[in-house]
């Protein structure tokens, strides 16, 4: 018996050498020690050259033609899965790409495993809410909208979209789930949709994480005067804006994001991961009182109510604060930011006798916007009718959007 020479396949030299001593034992008998060898050395040989001289992955549109023929399944078969005859023809063809949906149909119908349809060997399809529920969120109204402008076509493609949007918000599905948990303080719309209440707090998110802050956030720091300091703003043509960027020195990002149809939302406080508070309003009625209302509201709940990790209070404010302890106080302290207690007569029916004349001497006394003191006796006296010309002369859309 020969004495064996299996060693060690090192380099391009100890693979010549390995199929050379291959070739002399290719005649080795069943049974016997230098079929041993062989086998050993042809191991080998198969793992240094998958290393040196990887053989890449299959082509999805292979893999797919593969198992079609195995299976013998014709173009119409791939359809429940690819979609039109249409959109098989592009696939097979290479003119469009897999979509997740596809490559998710693909794998858990005809087994045809992920990672070759990714074509990536390290990846694998992911398992969570944006996998589960992709087409659940109100994509092409987030599209007409301009949110995906630089991702692309979101046709077929909600998963990735929702994926993209939620990389630029720098969270995932996980914490935006948290997030939007039921909240029994909030002032929720029962109609609202949790889908389209997802997909708005992804683009506040990605809307404040492109917004760079000079200043950390400081609990604490937001007290009456600082409250008063912004209602004051609002006699500036800019106020909207200064207020913005007095919010940026404190910390606090101020946000416009169009509310979706059916989120019914007016305004929200949230933090951030990095524990940074955002205010978000929707601007839903675009006039100024309800700017500024909306605003200090907002407001009292970053001074008062976000406490923990990506916590988040919201509101619509065609609901009546009723039981919720936490609106009570946050619609008390931005009245009494906006008008300071005293200045208005408390008397309904004097409040009904005012006129336009009356209402500009009390907001000088407040040192604030006519149409912040007009919205506040309409709201006391319940009588929308009341100053209406004058608080639908102004929109905010123009200076921060």
């Amino acid at each position: 018996m020969n004495k064996t020479r299996i060693r060690p396949i090192r380099n391009d030299e100890d693979h010549a050498w390995a199929l050379g001593c291959i070739e002399e034992l290719m005649d080795a008998e069943p049974g016997t020690a230098e079929m041993d060898e062989l086998e050993v050395l042809a191991q080998l040989v198969e793992i240094y050259e998958n290393e040196r001289w990887p053989i890449g992955m299959p082509l999805a549109i292979g893999a797919i033609k593969f198992r079609m023929e195995q299976e013998g399944l014709t173009r119409r078969d791939l359809e429940p899965y690819i979609g039109s005859s249409g959109k098989v023809s592009e696939v097979l063809s290479g003119k469009q790409p897999l979509t997740l949906k596809m490559i998710r149909a693909l794998h858990r119908h005809l087994a045809i495993p992920a990672e070759v349809l990714l074509g990536n060997p390290s990846r694998q399809l992911d398992n969570d809410s944006f996998a589960e529920n992709a087409e659940k969120y109100p994509v092409k109204e987030m599209a007409d909208k301009g949110w995906f402008d630089g991702f692309g076509e979101v046709n077929g493609r909600s998963e990735e979209a929702m994926r993209w949007l939620a990389q630029r918000a720098e969270v995932g599905p996980g914490t935006i789930a948290a997030l939007c948990r039921k909240n029994d303080e909030a002032r929720q719309n029962a109609k609202m949709d949790s889908y389209a209440f997802r997909a708005w707090c992804l683009q506040v998110l990605a809307r404040a994480s492109a917004v760079p802050l000079r200043n950390r956030y400081e609990g604490g720091s937001i007290n009456e005067e600082v409250l008063r300091q912004v209602a004051t703003l609002s006699v500036l043509p800019e106020g909207p804006l200064r207020a913005q960027e007095l919010l940026a020195e404190l910390g606090i990002r101020l946000v416009i994001v169009d509310h979706l149809k059916k989120t019914y939302l007016d305004g929200a406080a949230m933090l951030m991961a990095d524990g940074s508070p955002v205010i978000a309003l929707t601007l839903r009625c675009d006039r100024l009182d309800s700017f500024w209302h909306s605003l200090l509201h907002e407001l009292v709940h970053v001074k008062n109510d976000l406490k923990g990790e990506c916590e988040i209070v919201y509101d619509d404010f065609s609901i009546p604060s009723g039981g919720s302890e936490i609106e009570r106080r946050a619609d008390a302290e931005a009245a009494d930011a906006l008008v300071p207690p005293g200045i208005l007569p408390k008397d309904v029916a004097e409040l009904e006798s005012l006129n336009v004349g009356d209402l500009f001497g009390y907001a000088r006394r407040a040192r604030v916007h006519p149409a912040i003191v007009a919205g506040r006796v309409r709201h006391d006296t319940g009588n929308w009718r009341k100053f209406a010309r004058l608080v639908a002369q102004d929109g905010v859309k123009a200076y921060l959007i």
